[in-house]
């Protein structure tokens, strides 16, 4: 689904599934314990704006985009994915190799 959403862009992107764990003050290394090095962080979450901010990252806000007049944002996409649907794909089976 993701690659679905991001097309062409998805030879210059990593996609690192993270386990949440529920320590806020783990939390960052957890995340920097398994990614690579990044300087900036993309979030509309006060808390995950906070605790970046907190270990000195740059934490820039995503603007939604309206597509035919619908905003779209994470709840949207979510939803989206929830209903094997995004834009104008509908993925063919839930275990297809994306």
């Amino acid at each position: 689904m993701i690659r679905l959403a991001i097309g062409e862009l998805y030879s210059k992107v990593y996609i690192i599934p993270i386990e949440n764990i529920s320590n806020n003050n783990l939390w960052i290394p957890h995340i920097l314990s398994l990614v690579p090095p990044f300087d900036v962080v993309y979030a509309n979450n006060k808390l995950v704006e906070l605790l970046f901010k907190f270990h000195n990252f740059r934490v820039e806000n995503i603007l939604w985009q309206k597509i035919d007049g619908i905003k779209i944002s994470s709840r949207m996409i979510r939803r989206l994915i929830v209903e094997e649907k995004i834009g104008n794909y509908t993925c063919q089976s839930k275990s297809r190799n994306m």
